[in-house]
């Protein structure tokens, strides 16, 4: 009994723990209600060249180019436009999706 007491108290601490993976680890949580829209409407552009592409649009937006990018997202208002290679992984994308909502949050 004493034994599983200790397992509960171990496992609620561990539960109860921050988080401390960096800002772009795939596990880590963040804070969903810092959203600055509730609904987006977002464009899925799949390309052959994202670097080359991440630049075009940064260039076309008044910004410096960006790199190295292997994904990345614009967007204006509730309008965002994400840009992938033709094989992203799930990091990738959600990283984008995140910023589609969040805006510039790192």
């Amino acid at each position: 009994m004493k034994k599983l007491v200790a397992v509960l108290t171990i496992l609620a601490f561990t539960k109860a723990s921050a988080y401390t993976g960096t800002w772009n680890d795939p596990l880590r949580p963040f804070d969903a209600t810092k959203n600055h829209w509730k609904e987006v409407k977002i464009e899925w552009i799949v390309v052959d060249n994202v670097q080359r592409e991440c630049n075009k649009e940064n260039t076309r937006m008044g910004f410096a180019p960006i790199g190295p990018a292997t994904a990345c997202a614009f967007w204006s208002g509730q309008t965002c436009k994400i840009i992938t290679s033709k094989t992203p992984t799930m990091h990738e994308l959600g990283h984008e999706v995140r910023h589609c909502f969040q805006g510039a949050w790192h």
